[in-house]
């Protein structure tokens, strides 16, 4: 009977220790290529991080001067920001990422685009919630649109699936939201899951978390954090500060 526990034993830890062994090299990072491209800043507040959700025309500029690839607008804005109008007429060769709050602010930006007869084209992409980004979709179906909770969806759904190898489905063609805390948790993580991400069409976005919500990263010492392998977007709150440290 011992001999037997003991075979039992031996060989319940080999099947583990296979186990083991396949997942740690089904995601080990340095077997998989170093990504190309460049990490890409996405500027939540243009040039004044302490104006919530309002941007002037030219803190716009000052934005995309201090490393943004992409900055942040709202469709709507109040007195003293800059408008979306202002941002098609001013900056017409800048990529924005238009925050849209609900269906019908969607509606208002495709009129604003036609109405300067301005192709939405790659330069532009779409955030804001699930309802106001299938609405897009729908008018817009090939441009690049993502929600907090679709992109925090992705990911929880990739900690589950991710060590096999596997893309999830609600993942694909999308975006996923990683926060800085996060990433050493992501199975493959940086190179190889960079290169899952690729082949699967997905974007990835590393944030800064507070109380589980994404916020962009504030702190010269969060820089560090972000992998110099690492060739996705970056949400950065203060690209004056942030942007101008990552880019000279």
């Amino acid at each position: 009977t011992d001999f037997i526990i003991m075979k039992l034993q031996t060989i319940i830890y080999l099947v583990l220790t296979a186990i083991i062994v396949t997942i740690s090299a089904l995601n080990a990072s340095w077997i998989a290529p170093q990504p190309a491209g460049s990490l890409k800043l996405i500027a939540a507040r243009g040039s004044d991080p302490d104006n919530d959700n309002c941007i002037s025309t030219d803190g716009l500029q000052q934005a995309f001067i201090a490393g943004a690839e992409f900055v942040i607008t709202p469709v709507t804005t109040k007195s003293g920001c800059a408008s979306l109008d202002d941002a098609i007429r001013y900056i017409p060769n800048r990529k924005l990422i238009i925050s849209v709050a609900n269906p019908s602010e969607v509606d208002t930006m495709v009129e604003r685009f036609a109405a300067f007869k301005r192709p939405f084209d790659d330069r532009y992409s779409l955030t804001g919630n699930g309802a106001a980004v299938a609405g897009a979709h729908a008018k817009l179906p090939d441009t690049w649109g993502w929600s907090e909770t679709d992109g925090r969806a992705c990911y929880s759904a990739y900690l589950w699936q991710g060590w096999y190898g596997a893309v999830p489905e609600i993942c694909r063609g999308k975006t996923m939201i990683v926060g800085l805390s996060e990433q050493w948790f992501i199975w493959g993580w940086p190179n190889r899951f960079q290169q899952r991400m690729k082949d699967a069409g997905v974007r990835v976005i590393l944030t800064d978390l507070e109380g589980g919500k994404m916020k962009g990263i504030t702190g010269l010492q969060q820089i560090p954090e972000i992998p110099r392998d690492f060739k996705g977007y970056a949400l950065i709150d203060d690209i004056m500060l942030i942007g101008r440290a990552i880019k000279s």
